[in-house]
């Protein structure tokens, strides 16, 4: 029973996301293949760094995700840099990663 809500929760949570203009169709994945992938130590050899930075975030490590989305220089990663300030609560540099 709590293995789903957790489950349902980490699904709204990737519904937030999408709700910032970031979708993981985007990678070629669904929420659950994405959710399937946190089982591991690491993240898939296949993932793009972007698609990586999200996966740590949801690992539960900020840190990794925000260098790796430092390192991306397009519209989708300002989006995912705003994400990750947001859920910091860091709403300065969410807006700043807009610009």
């Amino acid at each position: 029973m709590k293995k789903n809500r957790l489950a349902h929760i980490s699904l709204l949570q990737m519904n937030h996301l999408t709700a910032h203009g970031v979708s993981l169709k985007t990678f070629g994945m669904t929420v659950e293949e994405f959710m399937d992938s946190l089982q591991f130590e690491r993240p898939p050899d296949h993932f793009p760094p972007l698609l990586r930075a999200l996966w740590y975030e949801k690992k539960g490590d900020w840190n990794t995700a925000h260098q790796i989305v430092q390192t991306v220089h397009s519209s989708r990663s300002c989006r995912i840099h705003a994400y990750l300030h947001r859920k910091k609560g860091d709403n300065k540099n969410a807006a700043y990663s807009y610009q």
